[in-house]
């Protein structure tokens, strides 16, 4: 085995162990204190979605969610992007749970994908991102792909 194949198993072992112990952790850290962290995830998108459709905005709170996103979602901000997603999808309708991914950055996030339900009849992705704490931390709606 050359030098160079020597470093790259290393780096590959040592990698993987990592991995293991930060996927050890994120599972510790991921525990959602506030109850079903699916019906948050589905009650806050779809109070999103629904106030948004009414011509309102949502009014995030620190409860719900975090910091950034409270400033970053807020009423200018929801406005305009609803303007988009009519404008890709129609009206909004309702949304179904697919699926949920966790996901270790700086910190765990879990990650909910729902099926939306819009106007245009086309799969759109509503995706709300709960951070370790159970609060939303990122909101998006989108084109559905099966890959995340």
């Amino acid at each position: 085995m050359n030098r160079t194949n020597k470093i790259v198993f290393v780096a590959i072992v040592l990698l993987l162990s990592s991995c293991q112990g930060k996927s050890d952790k994120a599972n510790k850290e991921n525990v959602i204190k506030n109850g079903d962290d699916v019906a948050f995830a589905k009650r806050i998108s779809h109070n999103i979605l629904k106030a948004q459709k009414e011509g309102d905005f949502y009014k995030l709170n620190e409860d719900e969610a975090s910091a950034r996103i409270i400033i970053g979602l807020n009423e200018s901000v929801q406005k305009s992007s609803y303007k988009q997603i009519k404008l890709l999808f129609g009206d909004y309708k309702d949304l179904t749970f697919h699926s949920r991914q966790e996901l270790l950055r700086e910190e765990a996030y879990s990650i909910y994908r729902f099926k939306g339900k819009f106007e245009s009849g086309l799969d759109v992705e509503v995706r709300a991102v709960l951070n370790a704490k159970g609060k939303l931390a990122g909101f998006f709606v989108k084109p559905w792909y099966d890959a995340l």
